[in-house]
């Protein structure tokens, strides 16, 4: 079962269709909106025209942009911005507005050459405009990244659809969003209360997938569910702050059925990384993962499921052909029905500092086969539980660092490992493990 309760699920759907009950839909075309015209000419009445649109309904309380069947060519509509991230196509700044196409494949929004912009931009932080109750629906973003100016580590991250800070109930579902300079998907950096991200792939992404900020650790209710991310992370090392992930949350995000896949982008990739906005800070609403799928590339130095968050909270996973599968590095966090099957080594629990260690965490029902180094490392942590986790055919079973304390290991098995155990650490407990003897 999804984290994601279905019921919360429908809930949240039924609240967004009500806000809407008494607004009104437009079409597009009656603004003059073309498609298949691809001239920079046609780029610019088409996004004045959508802009309008949005404008209108949003004037009068809400309502419906409905796109046509075709492809539809965008240019940039702010072009003396304060800033680079004020640079965009589509603005929507106006509470209730829902941009809403015929689907995937059949209406379709690309950026014309050299626009340099964002595709669709909801609110901003630059006009303090924080709009609620808006929507991007059923519709293919291709951003050209290959014909928009390169971003650098500090400017010009152009997403597909990115949705500023203090915008609550923002709904994006049913999109394919593609070619993008940087992020598909941007969401950042504060007060994002309560959004959905819902049946979404993304796809040849500079930077993230999906990119989720919150920099207080305030965020509550956020939902990513029916998530798909591949090649992402293909702008070169030197062009970016960190490594690129397929999806990137911070705290007050439950994410649920996720595929990652076609991890070839630059070295130090990471399908799924959950962070918090300060280190070692204790969120309002800790980040949770589950029912997820990890395929990497065997790239020595990528990472399936990275958590670096307090109480986090992994469940039913898979990762395979990482360097790690799965690597955590903070407190209290609980591992549940994981599997990492052919990485450099399955699960990894470290300290990365002294503050961020990933010790008194649960971890119940792994399994760890044919991981070329060792299916679970403990590195300098402690009172971590082990409870029936099965760990098979890996270089070293469970390998428990010096500096790791009190590891307690109860059920499950510990076979075919060329080194079923290598303990260097102290206070070591080995309770009814099929394959170890009991070490009390």
């Amino acid at each position: 079962m999804s984290t994601v309760d279905s019921n919360i699920l429908l809930n949240y759907k039924a609240s967004i269709h009500t806000k809407r009950r008494r607004s009104i839909t437009v079409q597009a075309t009656w603004f003059g909106v073309q498609t298949a015209v691809y001239t920079n000419a046609a780029a610019i009445a088409n996004t004045k025209a959508i802009n309008a649109a949005c404008l209108l309904v949003g004037s009068i309380g809400g309502g419906v942009v409905e796109l046509p069947v075709g492809t539809i060519l965008l240019a940039s509509s702010n072009r003396a911005p304060v800033n680079w991230d004020d640079q965009y196509a589509i603005h929507i700044r106006n509470n209730g507005v829902s941009l809403k196409g015929q689907g995937i494949g059949k209406t379709i929004l690309k950026l014309a050459n050299n626009s340099n912009c964002h595709v669709i931009k909801i609110g901003s932080i630059e006009a303090n405009l924080r709009v609620a109750y808006c929507s991007v629906e059923d519709l293919e973003i291709d951003a050209n990244r290959v014909n928009q100016i390169m971003p650098s580590k500090l400017r010009d991250h152009f997403s597909g659809i990115t949705v500023s800070g203090w915008c609550r109930n923002t709904t994006l579902a049913g999109l394919y969003v593609h070619d993008t300079p940087y992020y598909g998907v941007g969401l950042g950096k504060e007060g994002l209360h309560e959004c959905l991200v819902y049946d979404v792939e993304t796809n040849n992404t500079g930077a993230d997938g999906l990119d989720w900020k919150n920099n207080s650790d305030d965020q509550i209710g956020g939902i990513v569910d029916s998530f798909t991310a591949r090649n992402f992370g293909l702008l070169p090392l030197s062009n970016v702050l960190t490594p690129q992930a397929g999806i990137d949350l911070r705290s007050g995000v439950q994410a649920s059925n996720i595929t990652i896949y076609q991890m070839t982008g630059e070295s130090g990739l990471i399908g799924i990384r959950l962070q918090d906005g300060t280190s070692g800070s204790n969120a309002v609403q800790p980040s949770s993962v589950a029912n997820f799928r990890i395929m990497g590339s065997h790239a020595n130095n990528s990472v399936g499921l990275r958590v670096i968050p307090r109480s986090a909270s992994a469940k039913n996973g898979f990762a395979n052909g990482c360097g790690d599968g799965f690597s955590f590095t903070n407190r209290d966090c609980t591992l549940s029905k994981l599997k990492a099957v052919s990485n450099g080594v399955g699960f990894r629990l470290w300290s990365a500092s002294s503050q961020d260690s990933a010790s008194g965490c649960t971890v119940d029902g792994i399994t760890a086969i044919d991981n070329n180094q060792a299916g679970v490392v403990c590195d300098s942590v402690s009172d971590d539980i082990f409870e029936d986790c099965d760990i098979h055919r890996n270089k070293i079973g469970y390998d428990i660092r010096s500096g790791s304390t009190n590891i307690q290991i109860a059920g499950g098995s510990c076979t075919d490992n060329t080194t079923q155990l290598a303990n260097n650490g102290a206070g070591t407990e080995i309770r009814l493990v099929h394959g170890l003897n009991s070490l009390l």
